[in-house]
């Protein structure tokens, strides 16, 4: 999905949504955000930062966006 010099610029908790989404990439494409956040261990806030940051527009056309009201 990122570049190995993308991966180096993630920080811990970037990197902790990456993990989740590589390893469950089917189920994260209708997962609300809530759910996404509660099994990566880190805040709606900062996944919904790292799909942005990222220009994860696929991720973002799932309830991701959909609850932050865009």
């Amino acid at each position: 999905m990122f570049s190995y010099e993308k991966l180096q610029t993630l920080n811990d908790i970037e990197t902790a949504i990456y993990n989740y989404v590589i390893k469950h990439e089917a189920a994260v494409e209708t997962m609300p955000i809530r759910e996404l956040a509660k099994h990566a261990h880190v805040s709606t806030a900062s996944v919904l930062r790292f799909a942005e940051k990222n220009g994860l527009r696929r991720l973002c056309r799932t309830a991701l966006c959909a609850e932050a009201g865009s």
